[in-house]
């Protein structure tokens, strides 16, 4: 089958020109809506972080003010434990400011301690001697010697010792005026056995 042949075998073919109004479609840059979207994705991502550093910083500050406050509490207990009260200063709390920055208030109470609701302070352990205690001593010793007996007489049976639960709590103010809404940041508690009759020193 032979080919036909055109009116101008050598023409060379058309390309598409400014008159003809059809060029290849091309595209630089974004587009407005690109745009308008990739801002948004930014702005949002920058408030996540920085709310998430906010929490960061928030929350770092408290645990150091937590840690300040454990350091207080505990040489506010081993004070106690060391000192011994004299007789005219025995109470069962105790009030004031630590000097710290912030200054912050602190209370140290102290508790007969109960255990599975019998009061460690009135149990048999802790009691002083009951009248029946001391008849049957009495007649124990009646047998004695009378040099026995002088000697018992002056040396009286000691009295029991206190086991008290020590609370030291720390609170987030200065204010020494307590409520329901202060802010306790640490609270220390110890099992402590102390003369009897014998409050904070």
């Amino acid at each position: 089958m032979k080919s036909v042949p055109t009116m101008w075998p050598d023409a060379p073919r058309r390309f598409p020109t400014v008159r003809s109004g059809h060029f290849p479609i091309t595209r630089s840059g974004f587009s407005l809506l690109e745009v308008i979207l990739a801002t948004a994705i930014l702005a949002s991502s920058a408030m996540v972080l920085s709310s998430l550093l906010g929490l960061g910083t928030k929350f770092g500050s408290r645990a150091e003010a937590r840690t300040e406050a454990l350091s207080d509490a505990e040489s506010l207990l081993a004070e106690f434990l060391v000192l011994s009260g004299k007789q005219s200063e025995r109470e069962e709390e105790r009030t004031g400011i630590l000097n710290s920055n912030p200054p912050r208030a602190f209370r140290i109470r102290m508790e007969d301690a109960a255990f599975g609701g019998i009061d460690a302070a009135n149990s048999g352990a802790n009691r002083s001697l009951s009248a029946s205690s001391l008849s049957q001593m009495n007649n124990a010793t009646s047998s004695l010697p009378a040099a026995s007996q002088s000697n018992s007489d002056r040396s009286p049976a000691p009295l029991p010792s206190r086991l008290v639960m020590v609370t030291v709590e720390v609170f987030e103010s200065s204010e020494l005026e307590m409520s329901d809404d202060t802010r306790v940041l640490c609270q220390l508690s110890q099992l402590v056995r102390i003369p009897p009759d014998t409050g904070i020193p």
